[in-house]
């Protein structure tokens, strides 16, 4: 038996009290153009061209802008097709108005789909919407199917987006981005990069309309279609990067942020991938804090929901469908207890080789947006359950604070409605010799470093200066990295007051004028510009060297090898100098844009540098960390930094 919804509130706004809306049915009306869904708590308006959400409305108020004529909420890639084929997939005439679906699906037959800032894609995409009774909420899901006979084709980015009505005015992320967010009249906010966040630890977040007390969330019960695994930063919500910019909150399925990710299907590929279903869900409540606090709780029943027994699509296993995987990881490390802090671990697919412009990399879980992905937490003692996991071939990959690197076991094969115990997993992580020091802690980002847990801040790069005027110097036994190491090794700005250090360069100022399409030079855009360049994010700086001091109590009697956990970089190259004699340099740094976009993490990996043992000496040594001068963003994050003799 369906719950009802306990509360009761009257809105002088609003034409449709909640009691009464709650017993309304489902119903489906359609016209040449429109599907228009309703239940008396949500109205929703979807074209029948493009799979837009035209309007939406929460008890007679509207949930979305007004001023887009080509729809308000929408999927990246639309399903704009000389063939385009819709249905009602799921009648409420025939189940009592308990529920309701509708279905657009455009057929590529080879042409590119899609004209979002990700560009198109050769697949037949079909889009749908449900809605159930005493739901104020409708669902949304988005389906790509790339037929063998079709070119091969690759994805930029892809995303659901939803511009909301402009009252809404207070915007919750996470608990340090929530905030009343209005923007004066003409004014264009370029913030937007602020307030990314992870997608797995955040899969509620939406906007509050302050006057009415109403909000609008988007809410993820399943991650599985997401790209990048349990780390991944990305858009949640922002303001439109418009004039007057809207309310808007996003779902980037396939990041295209912080290192990205890879969609690729290969000439006579058959590839197919079910994006969602997520939930729009409108509230109201007394206050903010009582409308946040219900859309978490909501998260938590749709997720409790999952995989919902609703959907009928031959691309979305039911639960009986779907496969459980569940063991035990133990620790074997001489210097960690067997206890373990945030244990992440997840099934994906096995790694696989791409081409791009000539050059092959290798996609990893970090990377990869083209396959699911089933993450979960496990428990201090190592302890794990996967649960509502599709058919299939995977490796198992686990993931933990104050653990460096990974564990992986391959050749992991799913069934439908089989589960497998794994049993007692023995995961020895690597350990090239005896640790000599170690700084941080391995957790994937810099957040334990000084400035790290106001890395969005939008002029924290300004304090490094400030903090360390003479660069990091940092002695082992006595230095903290919490106060003593700043998040991100940057260029050094020797006056960050001066004009020019305070000034985007007009080559810059023009260019973000034009692809924004707005007149630099009047006032608000002006202003905005003066704001960017304020940040201190234009400035250039010097070569930077850190310093790690440290005692030898002997003489190495084999070589070392330095242990670097990157977790973000925009540098070109790092060298290595110990005791001031170059030991080697790291020239191939992968730059994922993080320090410039504000981000807390991007692409991880760990780098080693072997060093000969002649280099070091007993007593007093000096281990430095050179990047080259540039713009003062070209730094790198590091997760962690640990020196190993190999004897």
């Amino acid at each position: 038996m369906k719950a009802k919804i306990l509360w009761s509130v009257l809105f002088g706004l609003f034409a449709v009290s909640v009691n009464s809306a709650q017993d309304k049915p489902v119903t489906i009306q359609e016209t040449a153009e429109t599907f228009l869904l309703e239940n008396g708590f949500f109205e929703a308006v979807i074209s029948k061209k493009t799979g837009n959400l035209m309007s939406a409305k929460y008890l007679g108020q509207n949930l979305l802008t007004e001023s887009r004529n080509t729809g308000a909420a929408m999927w990246s890639h639309d399903t704009t097709s000389p063939n385009t084929i819709t249905q009602i997939t799921i009648d409420p005439a025939k189940n009592n108005g308990e529920r309701g679906e509708i279905s657009i699906k455009g057929i590529s037959g080879g042409r590119p789909m899609g004209n979002g800032p990700g560009g198109s894609f050769i697949a037949d995409i079909e889009i749908r919407y449900a809605l159930e009774k005493g739901s104020p909420g409708i669902y949304t899901y988005c389906v790509f199917d790339h037929l063998p006979e079709y070119p091969a084709t690759s994805m930029g980015e892809a995303r659901f987006v939803a511009f909301l009505h402009k009252n809404f005015d207070w915007m919750s992320i996470d608990e340090k981005r929530s905030k009343l967010y209005r923007l004066k009249d003409g004014e264009l906010d370029l913030s937007k990069y602020q307030y990314t966040s992870n997608i797995h630890e955040n899969p509620a977040f939406g906007w509050i309309n302050t006057t009415t007390k109403t909000g609008f969330w988007l809410i993820n019960a399943s991650v599985e279609y997401m790209s990048g695994g349990p780390t991944k930063v990305e858009f949640l919500c922002h303001r439109d990067t418009r004039i007057n910019g809207l309310p808007v909150f996003l779902n980037y399925w396939r990041s295209s942020h912080y290192g990205g990710s890879s969609v690729e299907a290969a000439s006579r590929e058959h590839w197919k991938k079910l994006i969602g279903p997520i939930f729009l869900y409108a509230n109201a409540g007394d206050d903010i804090t009582a409308i946040k606090k219900n859309a978490l709780e909501r998260q938590v029943i749709e997720k409790a929901k999952f995989p919902y027994a609703w959907v009928n699509h031959p691309d979305f296993p039911r639960t009986d469908q779907r496969g459980k995987v569940k063991g035990k990881l133990i620790l074997k490390d001489p210097l960690t207890p067997n206890k373990f802090s945030r244990l992440r671990v997840g099934l994906t697919a096995p790694d696989y080789p791409i081409t791009q412009n000539g050059v092959t990399r290798i996609v990893d879980w970090q990377f990869d947006a083209k396959n699911y992905q089933f993450w979960t937490v496990g428990n201090e003692k190592g302890e794990f359950e996967i649960t509502n996991i599709r058919p299939g071939k995977y490796t198992f990959h686990a993931i933990a604070d104050n653990v460096l690197g990974e564990y992986a076991k391959t050749e992991i094969t799913v069934e439908a409605g089989k589960k497998i115990n794994l049993g007692n997993l023995e995961w020895k992580p690597v350990r090239r010799g005896r640790q000599i020091w170690e700084i941080g802690v391995s957790n994937r980002n810099g957040s334990e470093f000084w400035g790290g847990d106001r890395f969005y801040e939008n002029d924290i790069l300004k304090e490094y200066p400030q903090k360390f005027p003479n660069d990091v110097n940092f002695t082992i036994g006595q230095s903290d990295f919490r106060q003593d190491w700043f998040y991100v090794q940057i260029p050094h700005v020797e006056n960050f007051e001066s004009p020019e250090a305070n000034t985007m360069p007009e080559a810059s100022r023009q260019s973000l004028a034009r692809g924004l399409g707005v007149d630099e030079k009047s006032p608000n855009i002006a202003e905005t510009m003066t704001n960017l360049g304020q940040s201190g994010k234009y400035a250039s700086g010097k070569s930077t060297t850190w310093t790690i001091n440290f005692s030898l109590p002997n003489d190495l009697k084999g070589n070392a090898v330095l242990r670097l956990a990157i977790c973000g970089n925009g540098s070109r190259e790092l060298e290595i100098m110990v005791n001031d004699k170059f030991a080697g340099s790291i020239k191939d740094l992968r730059i994922d844009g993080t320090p410039n976009r504000s981000g807390s993490s991007g692409l991880w990996s760990e780098r080693e540098v072997a060093l000969d043992k002649s280099l070091f000496q007993k007593g007093n040594n000096t281990l430095k960390l050179t990047i080259p001068g540039g713009q003062v963003v070209n730094g790198i994050m590091y997760d962690y930094l640990r020196l190993e003799a190999v004897e």
